[in-house]
């Protein structure tokens, strides 16, 4: 955006981006966030910052707002084994609370969707989807398998969410006409 005032936005965008920010807090906020110290020590671990209500929110409550929200983004810090915890009991709560939200991931490129379906139709393991998204080594599995396993066993669509690198890399040098025709415009990269 350019300095000055932002653009007006709808309210239904506007409750998407509060709710989006709210699950990124919670993340954030969470044991391990902190450089330096040990998770349990930081001074924000174990709390949740509710960005709408500004203050600090329990869980329960959290997990009602985000199983309510449209979209929620769940960022973690990748080797944290406690943020990916807290991503699965916030699955889990968007299930009971009835949803039946898509599983996005960047793990997987957007180029291997349809090898990832291909696994789900033949009842796939997490190791399946990992191997048909071809899940690159950099990423420590262990900590994603049970989203997967559990959007498997809930039948949850799974999203591959990254740009393949040969996209990246065309972006980089020819800009997003690289993409193709109408293919910016689809992606939302033209906003």
């Amino acid at each position: 955006l350019r300095r000055g005032r932002a653009p007006a936005v709808p309210a239904e965008q506007e409750a998407v981006r509060r709710a989006a920010l709210f699950a990124c807090a919670l993340c954030a906020a969470l044991p391990g966030a902190g450089a330096g110290l040990m998770p349990r020590e930081h001074p924000l671990a174990g709390r949740i910052w509710g960005t709408a209500q500004r203050r600090y929110v329990d869980a329960a409550e959290a997990e009602r707002r985000i199983a309510a929200a449209q979209v929620a983004l769940l960022g973690e810090t990748h080797d944290n084994p406690e943020h990916h915890a807290i991503q699965l009991r916030i699955l889990h709560a968007i299930v009971a609370a009835g949803r039946h939200p898509a599983l996005a991931m960047e793990q997987m490129d957007t180029d291997r969707q349809a090898a990832v379906d291909a696994a789900l139709a033949r009842d796939a393991t997490a190791a399946d989807i990992a191997r048909a998204a071809h899940v690159s080594r950099g990423w420590d599995w262990i900590h994603y398998a049970p989203l997967v396993e559990f959007a498997i066993a809930e039948r949850l669509p799974l999203v591959a969410l990254n740009m393949p690198r040969a996209g990246m890399r065309g972006i980089m040098r020819a800009g997003f006409s690289s993409l193709g025709e109408g293919e910016p415009e689809r992606l939302g990269l033209t906003k």
